[in-house]
């Protein structure tokens, strides 16, 4: 285990992965500086993660642009190990009433977050 992790896990902090879904949000909402996917680097890092803190949050933030695939980035997580998962909306930017209602129709089904 990494210098830094031994911190982490010494000093009993707790840590949360901000990690938008599967490659294509990822990538879409959280490039590199240099432009290039994150997504290889971010899945590569997360067994690790997961094996040091396995109570690790997924956090995901949700925009306009990819609220439709809210459920796939569910279930990337659940299929990457994660039991903890936050979905935040993007309060930064002016969401559309049909987006809106996007969301409104995928945020209530329980159900379909037990047959994955």
């Amino acid at each position: 285990m990494g210098g830094n992790f031994k911190f982490l896990k010494d000093n009993e902090i707790h840590i949360l992965l901000s990690c938008d879904g599967p490659p294509e949000v990822q990538d879409y909402n959280r490039p590199c500086r240099n432009g290039e996917k994150s997504s290889e680097l971010v899945e590569k890092n997360i067994p690790l993660i997961l094996e040091a803190f396995p109570h690790t949050t997924f956090r995901a933030t949700i925009n306009q642009d990819n609220c439709d695939k809210l459920f796939d980035s569910y279930v990337y997580a659940i299929r990457q190990g994660f039991t903890n998962a936050l979905f935040c909306p993007n309060c930064r930017e002016s969401w559309s009433a049909e987006n809106i209602e996007k969301l409104k129709d995928i945020l209530p089904t329980p159900n379909k977050l037990l047959t994955i």
